[in-house]
């Protein structure tokens, strides 16, 4: 044991240096590198190229291997990833994707794929510690993680250098007053990452060989071991990579089942995730770069889209059907992807393996049971569904890049325990399942070509209408909400964490469907298209078709490998081997020039939602009461036993200086942060439960910086609000009344982004009272208002009190709006309530003077 525990310290030495690489990435631009395998491959190859073919020392091609990893770093910076700094974090994680394609294709055009064994350059010879004879190879790996280690925490606890990157990272304006570079800093955080990205190829290739195939590897283990450190600490990284590396060594000495002993460590990893609930940076953008257009399905390109297939079907030759059938299946996979990047933000790089992992159940059942063709896809549906839940559950806790994260060592470990292990996978025959039948004819795509592409034409005639419904239903309206707001759209009531795993359950069914059509294409299934490398390509066609577009899914299996695109291509001889070079190229132009993709040519405008001058049904009112409410972040009290009350149809004003804690008393009571003390509503305790079921039982929020669903009309944005059991598009009379008093009919149909700022207030206001709320809490919905805009704000606050009973409950720092609007105030400082009664009777008191007004300012406001 002690011997495999040794061994295993030496490769996890060669993570931890992965790792350290992905951290100082990470550190100095908060963007997670999936190119990170590619580069350490690079670094391998041509280390091995220098020593043995150029006969250059090993301890200088190693060197040169190094400082080619740095100058590429350097470079892909500078060109790919700092013209895109101001997109999310999930368009930066898809151009490294992006890099890693063209790197992967550049190294199977120059090397070839086969691999070859490769001699150690490091002192092999065996040496024995405490009765367990290792190689000093082993030993020397663990002391250069250790070493390099050393050096980086050193240098990034004492050096201003690494100071200053880290405060580029968490605000670039901030450091550059400060007289930081940020084109500087950034290359020279990305030239040090892949440095050490080459470095781990140079020492990890006499273990694994040298192929494209063999060190990318090292990037799931690599990031798992960073992710423990939260991307943040060199120690962790180091730990994590030591732990993983003996792990792995110690399964494969007591576990004789192929492919656990990578996919052990990595679950274990994604477990200690999950259970630490990670946050902060760990959150995607509110708005991401591409826009989602409305969802039109055209009649006419439709049918001509169908009747081409057809066409190609009854009278075209092998060839050509082939590409028909990688293209719908492909494009099956690619509306996989709309519904879960496009509609609902959440990115999965384990989609391909769940669609071979829905081909491995259907054609098990159809050796074992006789399963028909017939429900075959619908059982690979099924199956993709239940795995995409499963493989979603993460992200109810976890989002961003640790979700990128999370489904790729999921989608690892499906490859390497079930695809590459012949107890499962049939060995080098695949399992041979019965030839396809429907209704007693043979549909097989090899004696039957044109049947079998009929078959798959009607199954992606149906994903394609699934997508649409999906797209013009309330459900993909929450989806886009939750895209471009999670924190808004829980506010809304809608409950954002059923709505994901649903996402992942559509968009996995949708994949489990193209699955099972990919594995019937031959009489024996095998399971090489579902790697991990083809997931990558996977989003990385769909983003250049268009993520968040139908007939952008569509065109990703339209430009797959051996589509319809690329098999026109090939027939007039423009195919090389580059072209899987390009396409990655083409993606990386794509990203920043045309983000919506090359299947959305205009910016999709949206649809005007079906409101009906139908008034629902008044929500009785009910008083809100908050006794006694805490909040501590990191210890310190923002929040200290505060206390206030909302009656029906009154309007209470909550002041008090910056940092008295009004806006975390509102996050409290709506459950946004975790507090202590008694919150109820009427007879209802809501002390527990989330902002959605808050939102539910009768508590409305309007935020501070409005959080409006950018991506949908101002109909839309209404229509979405009407929860609760409420038929959609029918709202309150608060809100028609609301809507009339405000002048927004005309607005309807227009984006929250095309209105100045007065009527982006209406709208949200309007739309928090679309969801029949009984009590409203307003965070500061005079600020930047003129003084025209303030009285009518005012006016409105009252009628919607006097008229129908809802209680507000505002903050405001305007005390004109305060005075005007409300009837009684509550004062806080330093996260208590001061003093609460009649607006002149409060701001009369001197200790409200005191903490908050002053003398001249209350005479002013007095009088």
């Amino acid at each position: 044991m002690l011997q495999f525990v040794i061994l295993g310290l030496g490769v996890g030495a060669i993570y931890a240096l992965g790792a350290l690489g992905i951290v100082a990435i990470h550190r100095g631009s908060k963007i997670l590198n999936l190119a990170h395998g590619g580069v350490a491959m690079w670094g391998a190859f041509l280390f091995v190229r220098l020593r043995d073919d150029q006969g250059v020392p090993a301890w200088a091609a190693a060197g040169l291997a190094v400082a080619a990893g740095a100058a590429f770093g350097a470079l892909a910076y500078l060109v790919v990833l700092r013209p895109l700094r101001h997109r999310p974090p999930v368009t930066q994680v898809v151009a490294t994707l992006g890099l890693l394609v063209v790197i992967v294709g550049l190294a199977s055009r120059i090397y070839g794929t086969d691999a070859v064994l490769v001699s150690s350059w490091l002192p092999n010879s065996a040496v024995t510690i405490a009765g367990a004879s290792v190689g000093r190879d082993r030993i020397c790996l663990l002391a250069i993680a250790l070493a390099a280690t050393c050096a980086l925490a050193l240098w990034s606890a004492r050096s201003r250098t690494a100071l200053m990157t880290r405060a580029l990272a968490e605000h670039e304006r901030g450091a550059v007053a400060l007289g930081a570079s940020p084109t500087l800093l950034g290359a020279l955080n990305w030239a040090l990452g892949c440095a050490l990205a080459a470095l781990a190829g140079v020492l990890l290739v006499p273990i694994l060989g040298l192929g494209v195939s063999t060190i990318p590897v090292i990037l799931v283990p690599a990031l798992a071991a960073a992710l423990l450190g939260r991307f943040d600490s060199y120690w962790w990284a180091l730990a994590g990579g030591l732990v993983i590396g003996v792990t792995e060594s110690l399964v494969t000495r007591y576990v004789s089942v192929s492919g656990l002993s990578s996919a052990v460590p990595l679950v274990a990893v994604v477990l200690v995730l999950i259970a630490r609930r990670d946050s902060g940076g760990n959150r995607l953008a509110a708005a991401p770069a591409q826009s989602v257009p409305a969802g039109r399905l055209s009649p006419p390109l439709a049918g001509l889209a169908i009747a081409g297939v057809v066409a190609i079907a009854a009278f075209g030759s092998a060839v050509w059907i082939d590409a028909a059938v990688t293209t719908m299946t492909y494009g099956l996979l690619g509306l996989s992807l709309v519904v879960l990047i496009g509609y609902a933000n959440q990115i999965s790089l384990a989609q391909m393996a769940i669609a071979g992992l829905s081909a491995f159940v259907a054609i098990k059942l159809a050796i074992a049971i006789q399963v028909p063709f017939l429900l075959a896809p619908l059982v690979g549906a099924a199956v993709g569904a239940a795995a995409g839940v499963v493989i979603g559950l993460p992200a109810v806790r976890i989002r961003g890049i640790n979700l990128a994260v999370v489904t790729l060592a999921t989608g690892l470990a499906v490859q390497q325990a079930i695809f590459n292990n012949e107890s499962f996978n049939g060995g080098i025959g695949g399992l041979v399942p019965p030839v396809p039948h429907l209704f007693g004819v043979p549909v097989d795509a090899v004696g039957h070509p044109t049947r079998y592409a009929l078959v798959v034409l009607f199954w992606t005639c149906l994903g394609v209408l699934a997508v649409w419904l999906i797209r013009r239903s309330r459900f993909g309206a929450r989806l886009i909400a939750m895209r471009t707001n999670e924190r808004a759209a829980a506010g809304l009531g809608i409950d954002v964490w059923r709505v994901k795993l649903a996402a992942f359950a559509a968009s996995s069914a949708l994949a489990g469907l193209a699955g099972v059509l990919i594995v019937y294409r031959q009489p024996s299934a095998t399971f090489e298209p579902f790697s991990t490398s083809a997931s990558f390509q996977l989003v990385t066609f769909v983003i250049i078709g268009g993520v968040a577009a139908i007939s952008g899914g569509l065109a990703a299996g339209a430009i797959a490998p051996a589509g319809l695109i690329f098999t026109g291509l090939d027939q007039l001889g423009l195919v090389t081997q580059d072209t899987t070079v390009i396409l990655g190229a083409i993606m990386l132009v794509a990203l920043r020039v045309h983000p919506n993709g090359l299947a959305v040519w205009r910016h999709p405008k949206p649809e005007r939602a079906a409101l009906d001058d139908v008034r629902a049904p008044a929500r009785p009112a009910q008083p809100l009461t908050a006794d006694g409410v805490g909040v501590r972040f990191g210890g310190v009290p923002a929040v200290d036993g505060a206390s206030v009350t909302v009656a029906p149809g009154e309007v209470v004003g909550l002041v008090g200086p910056n940092g008295a804690g009004k806006t975390s008393l509102l996050d409290a009571i709506t459950g946004f942060a975790d507090s202590s003390g008694t919150i109820a509503l009427g007879e209802r305790t809501l002390d527990g439960s989330g902002p959605s079921r808050r939102a539910r039982d009768g508590l409305g929020r309007m935020f501070q910086s409005l959080e409006l669903f950018e991506d949908l009309s101002v109909g839309q944005n209404l229509e979405l609000a009407t929860g609760a059991g409420a038929t959609p598009g029918t709202l309150p009379a608060s809100a028609w009344d609301a809507i009339a008093r405000l002048d927004l009919a005309a607005d309807l149909g227009r984006r929250p982004g095309e209105l100045p700022q007065a009527r982006r207030k209406s709208v949200a206001l309007v739309r928090t009272l679309a969801a029949n709320p009984a009590v409203v809490l307003l965070d500061e919905p005079g600020a930047g208002l003129s003084a025209e805009s303030m009285r009518t704000l005012a006016a409105e606050l009252r009628a919607i009190a006097r008229e129908s009973g809802i209680g507000v409950l505002i903050v405001d720092h305007d005390m004109g709006l305060v005075l005007e609007a409300c009837d009684r105030l509550v004062v806080m400082t330093q996260g208590r309530v001061l003093a609460e009664g009649s607006p002149r009777d409060v701001l009369a008191q001197r200790d409200v003077r005191d903490a908050y007004l002053g003398e001249i300012a209350a005479a002013e406001v007095l009088a």
